[in-house]
């Protein structure tokens, strides 16, 4: 499994990961193994402020980003 940048929020637990199944010849799987995808952790219990919020988004799109353009997906980046 390939992971892609992890983004961690300021002073807040939270982060945001992107991940994809690459084979050994370098192509990343679009799905048939399992499709990309944005993983989030680190959120329970704690109350997000405005700005952390904010910030939060910004990660989740970029991340959404980053996993559709790992296939090369319409929209993507």
């Amino acid at each position: 499994m390939s992971s892609g940048a992890l983004s961690a929020l300021t002073d807040h637990g939270a982060h945001v990961m992107t991940a994809a199944i690459q084979f050994a010849d370098g192509r990343i799987d679009d799905g048939i193994v399992e499709p990309p995808s944005v993983h989030v952790g680190g959120t329970a219990d704690k109350p997000l402020s405005p700005a952390q919020a904010r910030q939060f988004a910004r990660a989740l799109i970029a991340a959404a980003g980053e996993a559709d353009a790992m296939v090369g997906a319409p929209g993507s980046r």
